[in-house]
């Protein structure tokens, strides 16, 4: 992924478990579809965890999934 300059790896996990490979969570909210209800939901997630590929800051505000969280 860094040598295809994408900035950041996303999952949703367990920090306990992948915080020691670099992964760490976020305060924004994500958008993402509820697939029992088909209805959008905007709310923190405290599986969503990233980590930094590169130089590039975290954005601030709504990160939108464009579809479900699995």
């Amino acid at each position: 992924m860094i040598g295809q300059g994408i900035p950041f790896g996303i999952l949703l996990g367990d920090l306990r478990v992948y915080g020691s490979s670099g992964y760490r969570g976020v305060e924004n909210s994500i958008r993402h579809l509820d697939p029992k209800t088909g209805e959008w939901l905007i709310e923190p997630l405290p599986s969503f965890l990233i980590k930094p590929l590169g130089i590039v800051d975290w954005p601030n505000g709504v990160i939108d999934l464009r579809g479900p969280k699995f």
